[in-house]
């Protein structure tokens, strides 16, 4: 899974590798950079809001705790009063009637200029043990309503004054459907027993409340105040926060919070004396409104600077992909014979130091070539290597081997027209010097036989190795008197197998030298009766060769070959018979090699040989059956077979051969095998490594279509798995010879009917 999704990229050109790796860490530094950035700027807009609300809240509370000590003072001055506690001591309302009215008297003037002295104060109420009630009400209220609509024994304050230990008790009662209102319950202490007497219960206006509610600091929010036992106080009407106290844990601090749907920064301080919670809320959104605007500044700094990046990028990586792309190029040269190559050398990096090191490769490729193109020359007049054997030394080479023809010429410096020259080592030096300067200019190769005798290989047509060496011999001519030049050209073929045939035909030539005054000589020069009595040895050795490597379909062009041969050149019908013979006795010989009898392959009537009543027409006929008869039964018996693994490793390549991202790492994991493993299986069972297998398919499915199909060749090379069509040219021509436009120009043939006089 990993291989398919790093396969894009790892196939991707450096170029490109470089600049998607560059914008990519770009792109993640600048995501993290703006992120912490924000939330410490998020951060710090919490942190200086809620120190300003923690400062408007502690000075609030200072300014309530002033005045809430100065309600509690006023009620101790009640409380302590020595007419209260004498009164209180015993039942008022027992008292005689006198002594009854001006204990009331006394009592609601205490209440009355204890409330004139206190703003703030909409009622008084003092509630003894014996159930009496003493009220001075300033403003009516719905604690006042209360207290007076119900018996004193059944008053919630009743209870909670009796139950209370502290000396004092604040509280806030949300009335339904009415305002909020915010009362002191103190008991009443006898001074003297240290017994309670009754209750003091005054009750503030709400409204003292306003300065912290209406604060125009940080209006934005909602203040609220908090009790002990949960009840909110809040300049809001209507619906309101509704706060969580369980997350308040400590005097003072702040924490986040989801209310009503929304979320909220809430700042807290605890007041001791009474135990409420002053607050803050503040909704997020309203506090990070200037986020927005700082992201939108993010957004284009964001994009200016990945577009800064992506260019920096691309200089970047166009300033090493640059020089890498030009060695590629180099290398590609040196791959085609090309060793008179350079990389400029422009800086000390690494780039550099790999530039020195292809150059110092070459030098040392150079100063090796010479000898190894001289060995594998003469190893191809010898004829001891197979054709693969050629092409896998030539690789390392370069010889001038990649197309479908093959002629050896040998160039003989012979005398003088007139008188000899004074320096004839000077002239074979300058020939040779010629020579090996159109070894650059055009496709042959050569090397030197004697002092004055060379060989030629061309790997081009007859008329155009003829031409090139009417050049070369008009070059080196200084005058009348210069050394003649003769060339002697063998038979051209079209495998370079046939080299060594091609150089025995030349060899035979040169005993005509004598008796031809042009400057090469080649079978059509000579009188075409000496021939007509000579064995056709060349058509005689391609085929002995193609019958051993069972290729039936080159087999069949020799004998087609063979017959226009002996219709145009009249050859005897004895040399005929000859040919045929030996060609049906090597195949017979072939297979009591291999433990059988040629009956049983070819038939009993072909056992003996040839019917002497046959005609050499039939005979030729028989003998293309013969040889498809054997090819197919080599076939067969070279078919082993296949691990299942690799049977279906082949059905994979042969449907996805125009996949360009089929490789062995592709085909390896389909199977669920290691790459490497596979490959040595591919190799073991096949006898041929992955790339060659895939490339000699992709090789004959683009001659196929150059041959039966008008398709551009841009879309035959997307066809067969390259996507690039420039390469595909380069690469078929390496494997051909030819460019894809000559091989479909020599592929349309004009057919033209064959001769039939071969019937006796």
């Amino acid at each position: 899974m990993a291989n398919r999704i790093f396969s894009p990229i790892r196939n991707m050109k450096l170029h490109f590798k470089l600049i998607v790796s560059f914008s990519f860490v770009c792109l993640l530094a600048l995501s993290i950079f703006s992120s912490i950035t924000v939330m410490m700027y998020k951060n710090i807009l919490i942190e200086k809001e809620t120190s300003a609300a923690m400062l408007n809240l502690k000075a609030f509370q200072t300014n309530l705790d002033s005045y809430l000590k100065a309600v509690d003072s006023a009620a101790s001055t009640i409380v302590y009063n020595p007419a209260i506690q004498t009164y209180f001591s015993s039942d008022v309302n027992q008292l005689p009637s006198y002594e009854r009215l001006q204990a009331y008297n006394h009592i609601n003037d205490l209440l009355k200029q204890t409330q004139l002295n206190n703003i703030g104060l909409n009622s008084i109420f003092i509630i003894d043990n014996y159930k009496n009630l003493f009220s001075f009400t300033n403003v009516q209220d719905k604690l006042s309503s209360e207290l007076l609509a119900k018996d004193v024994s059944e008053q919630y304050w009743y209870r909670l004054a009796n139950t209370s230990s502290a000396q004092n008790y604040w509280l806030i009662t949300d009335w339904i459907n009415d305002s909020s209102t915010i009362s002191l319950v103190r008991p009443i202490i006898s001074t003297s027993t240290m017994k309670p007497l009754g209750f003091i219960v005054i009750s503030v206006s709400p409204e003292v409340m306003n300065s912290y509610f209406t604060s125009r600091e940080q209006a934005d929010g909602d203040y609220v105040i908090l009790d002990d036992k949960g009840t909110q106080l809040t300049g809001r009407s209507g619906d309101f926060l509704r706060i969580k106290s369980e997350q308040v844990s400590t005097s003072e601090g702040h924490y986040a919070d989801e209310m009503n749907g929304k979320r909220y920064i809430v700042t807290y301080v605890k007041q001791p004396a009474t135990g409420w919670i002053f607050m803050y809320a503040l909704e997020e959104k309203k506090l990070f409104h200037v986020i927005g605007s700082i992201n939108k500044i993010w957004g284009i700094v964001f994009a200016c600077t990945f577009t800064l990046v992506a260019l920096l990028s691309q200089f970047i990586s166009r300033s090493i992909a640059r020089p890498l792309h030009k060695l590629t190029r180099l290398h590609r040269e040196v791959k085609y014979g090309n060793l008179n190559v350079a990389f400029r050398v422009h800086s000390r990096d690494e780039i550099g130091l790999l530039g020195e090191s292809f150059n110092d490769m070459v030098e040392r490729i150079r100063d090796s070539l010479p000898l190894q193109r001289e060995k594998l020359i003469r190893s191809l007049l010898e004829g001891n290597l197979t054709s693969d054997e050629i092409k896998r030394i030539n690789s390392k080479i370069g010889l001038p081997l990649q197309q479908p023809f093959f002629q050896v010429a040998i160039l003989d410096i012979g005398q003088s027209n007139g008188d000899p020259l004074d320096d004839y080592d000077s002239f074979i030096r300058s020939f040779q010097d010629e020579l090996a300067k159109y070894s650059v200019l055009y496709a042959f190769s050569y090397i030197q036989l004697a002092p004055e005798r060379f060989c030629v290989i061309f790997n081009d047509n007859e008329q155009e190795s003829q031409r090139i060496f009417g050049e070369l011999a008009e070059a080196v001519r200084r005058d009348d008197n210069s050394p003649l030049v003769h060339a002697y050209f063998g038979n051209p073929y079209d495998e370079v197998y046939f080299v060594k045939q091609s150089f025995e035909e030349a060899k035979q030539l040169m005993q005509y030298r004598l008796y031809n005054h042009s400057d090469f000589i080649g079978f059509s020069y000579i009188d075409s009766q000496l021939w007509q009595v000579s064995y056709p040895e060349t058509y005689e050795s391609r085929l002995l060769h193609y019958i051993e490597t069972t290729d039936l379909e080159k087999c069949r062009q020799v004998l087609a070959e063979f017959e226009d041969y002996v219709v145009t050149s009249k050859v005897k019908p004895a040399s005929i018979m000859i040919f045929i013979n030996t060609i049906y006795s090597h195949l017979c010989k072939t297979v009591l090699k291999q433990g059988e009898q040629p009956e049983d392959w070819f038939g009993r009537e072909f056992a003996g040989g040839f019917q002497a009543e046959l005609s050499i027409k039939t005979r030729m006929k028989e003998l293309e059956r013969m040889i498809a008869l054997f090819i197919g039964a080599m076939h067969k018996r070279a078919q082993v077979p296949l691990n299942p693994k690799i049977q279906k490793a082949i059905a994979i390549i042969e449907k996805e051969y125009n996949n360009p991202d089929l490789s062995t790492e592709f085909v390896a994991d389909v199977l669920g095998l290691h790459a490497a493993y596979f490959s040595q299986l591919f190799k073991k069972e096949t006898g041929t490594n992955f790339i060659d297998f895939l490339c000699d398919l992709r090789l004959n499915k683009a001659k196929d279509q150059l041959k039966g199909t008008v398709l551009k060749v841009k879309d035959i090379a997307t066809s067969v798995g390259y996507m690039d069509s420039h390469y595909f040219g380069v690469w078929f021509k390496e494997k051909t010879g030819l460019t894809p436009s000559q091989f479909r120009k020599n592929g349309i043939l004009t057919g033209l009917e064959r001769r039939s006089a071969l019937e006796v």
